[in-house]
């Protein structure tokens, strides 16, 4: 529930922003993109510290599980995204076989590592 209120909020902040009738619609739109990226800072700053703080209260063993627990999902999100690229660049992929069918190679080529 806390982040739907936080959501709230901080849209509520940033459209409520006062900016002067007078201004171009460019720094309107430059002025409230910049309060959302302080906002945004301050509530990673808020986050990340006290996490920080227990991470270097803990064990070395506990603080590996720690950040791996914290970093896994983005972690995930490049193997998939390497895998995605690896099926049609392969040997066998789409691109090759599009090469061979117009002539341009004789053979496969390797296009990865």
């Amino acid at each position: 529930m806390l982040l739907p209120s936080l959501s709230h909020f901080l849209y509520t902040l940033i459209v409520l922003i006062p900016l002067p009738h007078t201004s171009t619609i460019l720094s309107r739109i430059f002025a409230r993109t910049f309060a959302l990226s302080v906002l945004v800072t301050a509530v990673c700053v808020l986050i990340s510290v006290p996490e920080a703080y227990v991470l270097s209260q803990l064990s070395a063993r506990w603080r590996t599980v720690s950040i791996l627990v914290v970093l896994g999902p983005s972690l995930v999100s490049v193997v998939v995204r390497t895998l995605g690229y690896a099926i049609p660049m392969g040997r066998e992929g789409v691109i090759n076989k599009a090469l061979l069918a117009v002539g341009l190679f004789g053979q496969p080529i390797q296009l990865m590592y």
